[in-house]
């Protein structure tokens, strides 16, 4: 579904992406990890067109972004929906109008319609309509996380990236959101892409495994072909004597 070659980017005279190649397959969850400073979501950023490549290309069902105009490039922004690493839910907003606010923004659907469609989400991602009415500073991280992806489902999106979503969580919290991310995958076929540092939320819920260091994607398979490499990084996060 994504294809990334050779993609190359220098930010304040560091070059922090080196020639990734990477294979995104359609239906597929693939979580890309690495360690912090490894350029996880600056490569993010490039899959939806927020920062443009120095050299390389960005092929998304056959079209390269890159070479896109902005109007065109807003237009595959429709594919993707985005869960962000701090979940960047608005504070003034109840979790009801956070999850609603892209509908607000981008669709012409009457209100009742709208309601309809993130009560729909709201049960998908097990919030009761007791915490409907609550406001971000009410919420735990695990549940703002639910809101958050509830509001990246909301329009129906072909892929959903995922920006470190355990990141913070204690570890049952984090168990019950990967346990969600992989739920959501199976039953409603998206692609999803995942960046983290977290090896076990890379086995928990990746399809496929992509390992990125210093700006390169050193190997890339399946979880089981991952695991069986023998690749000197991968024994290490194995060892967990590779930290964030």
């Amino acid at each position: 579904m994504i294809e990334i070659r050779e993609l190359h980017k220098t930010l304040g005279g560091k070059e922090v992406l080196k020639g990734v190649n990477l294979s995104i397959y359609r239906g597929c969850t693939t979580v890309i990890l690495g360690r912090s400073g490894a350029g996880k979501s600056v490569l993010l950023k490039h899959i939806i067109g927020l920062i443009l490549p120095d050299e390389g290309s960005i092929i998304i069902d056959g079209k390269d972004i890159t070479k896109m105009s902005r109007k065109e490039l807003l237009g595959i922004r429709k594919k993707f929906g985005m869960l962000f690493q701090e979940s960047a839910l608005f504070d003034s907003l109840s979790v009801f109008e956070n999850v609603a606010f892209p509908l607000w923004e981008h669709t012409k659907l009457l209100e009742e319609e709208i309601e309809k469609v993130v009560r729909d989400k709201l049960y998908q991602v097990g919030l009761e309509e007791s915490d409907w009415n609550k406001y971000p500073s009410e919420l735990s991280g695990g549940m703002k996380k639910r809101v958050a992806l509830a509001r990246a489902l909301v329009l129906d999106p072909e892929i959903v990236l995922c920006d470190e979503p355990t990141s913070g969580l204690d570890p049952i919290t984090a168990f019950t959101i990967e346990e969600l991310i992989l739920e959501l995958q199976r039953n409603l076929s998206k692609t999803f892409v995942v960046i983290t540092h977290d090896l076990k939320t890379a086995l928990a819920i990746g399809d496929r495994i992509a390992l990125l260091e210093e700006g390169k994607i050193e190997m890339e398979g399946r979880v089981e072909e991952v695991l069986k490499s023998g690749h000197p990084l991968i024994e290490a996060y194995l060892k967990r004597e590779v930290l964030r």
